[in-house]
């Protein structure tokens, strides 16, 4: 009866452990890869932010929310991670656009680079593109830049939004608009 119930409890300690061996090991693989680094902006599942901290189960971010989440390191065998600045103090940032079919998409795509390229927080040493595609409702261009700074990153992107909007106003740049019954069916 001994042997059998040390078995049952080493079986239970061993399931009650499992996590946390597995967080552990995956930490101690983390350090010797290093897939992330404290300052580093990244995505792990739902969850963005820049690490904080780095225990032996986990790493800790800080989002965009100001909210702090702990993920354990066993996520590393489950979840890809993208880590957008890899160590470095820059990170691209993406600014999504969305404009009338009928835009004059050169007009456009030089506004957009005279905004990137004038904002106060570019990264003027890496490179600023502009992409677009087509949509059924409207023409989506995307800005990409770089940042002096990833901690910026809102900053940043709220900037271009800003400044990018001003002159398109001026301009007489439209809006996707959508008809009455696309509006109530679009969520």
């Amino acid at each position: 009866n001994v042997l059998a119930l040390t078995s049952a409890v080493a079986v239970a300690l061993g399931f009650a452990f499992k996590d946390l061996v597995s967080s552990i090991i995956a930490g101690i693989m983390a350090l010797f890869e290093v897939t992330y680094r404290i300052g580093d902006r990244v995505q792990i599942g739902d969850h963005y932010g820049e690490v904080i901290g780095y225990g032996l189960r986990g790493i800790r971010l800080q989002t965009p929310d100001d909210n702090i989440v702990n993920i354990p390191h066993s996520k590393n065998w489950t979840e890809a991670i993208s880590n957008a600045n890899s160590g470095q103090l820059e990170a691209q940032v993406l600014t999504d656009f969305y404009l009338d079919h009928d835009v004059d998409v050169e007009l456009v795509t030089q506004i957009l680079y005279q905004v990137a390229y004038t904002s106060k927080y570019t990264q003027l040493k890496l490179p600023v593109a502009v992409q677009m595609e087509e949509t059924l409702w409207g023409t989506h261009f995307k800005l990409r830049a770089y940042p002096m700074d990833a901690r910026d990153e809102f900053a940043y992107k709220t900037d271009l939004i800003r400044r990018a909007k001003q002159v398109f106003t001026k301009c007489g740049i439209g809006y996707p608009k959508l008809a009455v019954e696309d509006r109530l069916n679009y969520k």
